[in-house]
């Protein structure tokens, strides 16, 4: 039982951390291609 709830806290962190580097990857293109249209 403590097993498959620590599993699942992970899996949920996880899910946490691999959203918010998505949203910082899309941040990051956004301004790059955004802010420097003449040199994309």
């Amino acid at each position: 039982m403590a097993k498959d709830t620590k599993r699942k806290a992970l899996g949920g962190m996880t899910t946490f951390v691999v959203v918010i580097f998505l949203i910082a990857i899309a941040l990051a293109a956004f301004y790059f291609f955004g802010l420097t249209p003449g040199e994309a």
